[in-house]
């Protein structure tokens, strides 16, 4: 027995980060506007449901990335911070 066929839909992903749901020092000019395109994301997935188009949000925390290491070397200890909790 097979599995049924794949349906192909249109979908959006979207990979806030992680400010929206902890604001920390030193980022307040950066997560009000990633709350607010949270709240955005939110509303669209609603009403793409009449469209059969699906949203996706992959809430993600640090990545390991050549930049974020760059933005070690300068950030004061008071912004460094490694998740929520």
């Amino acid at each position: 027995m097979h599995p049924p066929p794949l349906v192909e839909r249109n979908a959006i992903l979207y990979l806030p980060p992680m400010l929206e749901f902890c604001p920390i020092t030193g980022y307040n000019a950066y997560s009000p506007a990633k709350a607010a395109v949270r709240s955005l994301a939110d509303g669209l997935r609603q009403e793409c449901l009449l469209y059969e188009i699906d949203v996706y949000a992959c809430f993600l925390t640090t990545i390991y990335t050549p930049g974020f290491e760059e933005e070690q070397k300068t950030k004061p200890e008071l912004t460094n911070f490694r998740g929520c909790g």
